[in-house]
């Protein structure tokens, strides 16, 4: 009997310190899988704080966060942050929705940051109502497919990431993405007032459609947006045109949505109609272009030049833009018989030398105009007839604020147009 009961509290210790090892060895993995899968959201800063979730971080056998439901009640800056990790994951069928912050934050349901290259793919996900959708900061080869992104200021958001996949992609109602991308492609995506704003080098962007938003085209010196090449992609119905380095354009017909010009020259637009996009001509670093007998509808920007010259606008109609006209850093441009009703900032923003405005109507914009340039004159000279400005008083000049400090000698006491 004693032996008997001696087997039997051996075998108890044995069991214990046996459980005990096996509690040790599994419990951290277990317990860290119930803090970073709470209804707050999940947040995994190495590569230890991956184990306990299914997989084991190889390429052939990624680590899977999936079908979660994330409210972030607990008012985090993100609902899944990944940082400073070298496994592969997959973030798949996961609803992400009101990630707030308190006080001074910027909260994205998705955070990378420092990871290793081509280790993430962001799969059949569901965002809504956050600052942001997914935020990238200097990483490379993420996949992004397949997901639903809806109600947030920036559907996506980036700082210098590389080789980046972003397809099949829904974004509704998100304020815009913001491209700072290199050597990336961004394909067969649909935006529904939703902006796609590119400031990107040596892109691709094909086949996405936009409802109700449109492309913004953005320039800073160290980024040359003529390497991005843009195909059958359609906004609002109708076609999106880009040419880069190209001479010689005769464009007669409505039958682009936005058109946007890289170092081209001799260019001619005439009869097309331009409704509601962020920026519906845009010029760059081009020569001898042409735009005339064009309607311009609650377009952000109607025309943007920037480094262009030898620019004639006549005839067109320029009605509730935030600025009709916006010139930079250009020489030469020839502004005349145009109408320029509502402007809701102002209506010819003017950098640029040279340039001859006149014969323009200006009727109830915020401002009808400023005038930042050297030598532009807001006159015909020859004529002695400037343009028709309904905030003057019939008397005297029309002086146009702005440092050029430029006044229409000769205002118009009848509209010419």
């Amino acid at each position: 009997m004693k032996q008997k009961t001696k087997t039997i509290v051996i075998l108890f210790l044995i069991t214990v310190v046996v459980s005990g090892l096996v509690v040790g060895l599994i419990m951290p993995g277990i317990l860290r899988n119930i803090r970073n899968k709470g209804d707050d959201g999940v947040y995994i800063h190495s590569d230890a704080d991956l184990i306990g979730f299914p997989g084991n971080g190889t390429l052939e056998n990624p680590y899977i966060i999936e079908n979660l439901d994330l409210h972030a009640s607990g008012y985090t800056f993100s609902s899944i942050d990944i940082s400073s990790t070298t496994k592969h994951i997959i973030i798949r069928n996961c609803i992400i929705q009101d990630v707030r912050c308190i006080v001074d934050c910027y909260p994205y349901a998705i955070t990378l940051d420092n990871i290793y290259d081509g280790s993430i793919t962001i799969y059949n996900n569901t965002i809504r109502s956050s600052w942001g959708g997914i935020l990238m900061d200097s990483v490379s080869n993420v996949n992004i497919t397949n997901n639903l992104i809806i109600d947030c200021n920036y559907c996506i958001s980036t700082l210098l990431c590389f080789y980046l996949n972003v397809e099949k992609n829904s974004f509704v109602n998100c304020g815009r993405m913001s491209t700072d991308i290199y050597y990336s492609e961004i394909n067969d995506n649909y935006f529904y007032e939703s902006e796609l704003e590119v400031t990107s080098y040596n892109c691709n962007y094909s086949r996405n459609i936009f409802e109700n938003c449109s492309i913004s085209i953005s320039y800073f010196h160290e980024i040359e947006i003529s390497n991005n090449s843009f195909e059958e992609n359609i906004i609002n119905g109708k076609s999106f045109g880009y040419f880069s380095n190209c001479a010689n354009i005769n464009l007669n017909g409505s039958i682009y949505a936005q058109l946007v010009f890289i170092k081209c020259s001799n260019v001619l637009i005439a009869n097309q109609i331009f409704s509601s996009t962020s920026t519906s001509i845009y010029l760059f670093q081009c020569n001898e272009v042409t735009i005339n007998n064009t309607i311009f509808l609650d377009s952000a920007l109607g025309i943007k030049a920037r480094e262009s010259d030898n620019v004639n606008i006549t005839y067109c109609k320029f009605i509730e833009c935030n600025y009709a006209i916006n010139t930079r850093y250009g020489n030469n441009f020839y502004i005349s018989y145009n109408n320029i009703t509502l402007s809701q900032q102002t209506g010819i923003y003017l950098v640029t030398s040279n340039s001859i405005i006149h014969h323009n109507s200006f009727f109830s914009n915020q401002n009808h105009a400023a005038d930042y340039s050297v030598n532009s004159v807001w006159y015909d000279s020859y004529l002695l007839a400037g343009n028709f400005w309904d905030t003057w008083n019939g008397i005297g000049s029309y002086n146009i604020p702005g440092s050029a400090g430029a006044s229409d000698l000769y205002p118009l006491s009848e509209p010419p147009v």
